[in-house]
């Protein structure tokens, strides 16, 4: 196998798997703490300005695609005579799979209605409609701690793997071409 080759298995890939698990984490970690003190955050009236479902649609590299809707929904409210806006309903918010579900949601929260809105003390710009920990929460740090899990398992068992690889295959090598040498006439004169 090449330098490079082993290079990139033995430390690219394995700590890509780290990084990525580790942003999830991070991230699950501030929404999770959103979350949880959302629920002692002061509430101030407020009212829907806008309120729809989104469709987004991906494709995988065989062509296959996928569905999901999100909910959006903005606001408006007032902290210490200051007017601000909002558009984020709940921390670790998700997108839903099917659009009965978004809609069902959205119905929640019409253009027009009177809402409470709960902001962040200090930051009021921080603010959501519905306090506490989400789903979208727990799928973060569950990925997060997956993804972390992995790379930390292939950083220490791939570079081992591929030495003992290199070993064996390098002795095989090895062996087979001294007994191909061994076997070969021997030139007049030695």
């Amino acid at each position: 196998m090449p330098k490079a080759m082993v290079f990139i298995f033995s430390y690219i890939f394995p700590y890509a798997f780290v990084i990525a698990g580790g942003v999830l984490l991070v991230v699950g970690a501030r929404q999770m703490q959103n979350g949880m003190e959302s629920r002692e955050w002061p509430g101030v009236p407020g009212k829907v300005l806008e309120s729809k479902v989104t469709r987004h649609t991906s494709r995988d590299s065989d062509g296959h695609s996928s569905t999901s809707y999100k909910v959006e929904i903005e606001f408006a409210y007032e902290v210490d005579g200051q007017a601000l806006e909002g558009d984020q309903l709940a921390f670790g918010q998700m997108n839903h799979n099917r659009k009965s579900q978004a809609e069902a949601k959205r119905r929640q929260y019409p253009k027009g209605k009177e809402v409470t809105v709960y902001y962040k003390p200090g930051e009021p710009e921080t603010s959501v409609l519905e306090t506490g920990i989400t789903a979208g929460v727990w799928l973060f740090l569950g990925l997060g701690l997956l993804f972390f899990s992995i790379g930390t398992v292939m950083s220490i068992v791939l570079p081992r793997t591929i030495r003992r690889a290199q070993q064996r295959f390098g002795l095989a090598f090895a062996t087979a071409q001294s007994v191909r040498d061994s076997q070969l006439p021997k030139e007049r004169g030695e």
